[in-house]
């Protein structure tokens, strides 16, 4: 696949030279690639952040601040820098204001990125906003992509991981449950989401103890 959008990426300069939408997307795709592989090195992680931050600079200028492309090429660099970085919560906040403006808040990429903010926040231990933003991104999803579909899925594992932080087991153990059973039936058991929700599960039935 890297290589396949690394064809792409250059075949597209040749086309339509380097300030271009198609040569951004090129770039986000790549970063994609890059940020997802399982061996990933850190060289791996410095160039997808690389490519991230020249998609974002170049639709931000050709596009405008509040393009889609241009909010997607920012939530896709907070979420590789983590939730540890002051950029990354700017960059969401930036990124759910925008689609919340230009998309609706009840839109399933404003409710991703609102859901990716409080995994921010829940780390900072601002966990009263990240509960309050973490249901409504749940909720919403659920209503708009239904119970199944991944994005769900994910934000449902991220709600009920806060609810074990939280002590809040009774709460938190449903959607553990639940999470792990549609992650299996959908993704398979090995899965890297799977394990994920086993290990929340596992870490949950031990902390009740």
């Amino acid at each position: 696949a890297q290589a396949l959008h690394e064809r792409a990426l250059s075949g597209r300069r040749t086309l339509h030279g380097e300030d271009h939408p198609e040569i951004f997307r090129c770039k986000n795709n790549l970063a994609l690639v890059l940020k997802d592989r399982d061996d990933k090195t850190r060289f791996d992680s410095q160039k997808a952040e690389q490519l991230y931050r020249e998609a974002r600079a170049g639709a931000t200028s050709r596009l405008g601040l509040d393009h889609p492309d241009t909010l997607t090429y920012e939530h896709n660099l907070a979420v590789l820098l983590g939730n540890n970085s002051e950029e990354a919560e700017k960059l969401y906040r930036h990124v759910v204001e925008g689609r919340e403006k230009r998309l609706g808040l009840e839109n399933p990429d404003t409710l991703r990125s609102l859901s990716s903010l409080a995994c921010l926040l829940e780390v900072k231990g601002d966990m009263q906003n990240a509960k309050k933003m973490q249901y409504m991104a749940y909720k919403g999803l659920q209503l708009r992509l239904g119970e199944d579909h991944p994005h769900t899925l994910t934000c449902m594992n991220n709600l009920a991981s806060l609810l074990v932080t939280l002590q809040l087991y009774e709460e938190a153990e449903p959607l553990c449950r639940r999470a792990l059973r549609n992650r299996e039936r959908h993704l398979g058991r090995e899965h890297r989401d799977t394990l994920t929700s086993v290990n929340n599960l596992a870490f949950l039935l031990k902390s009740k103890k």
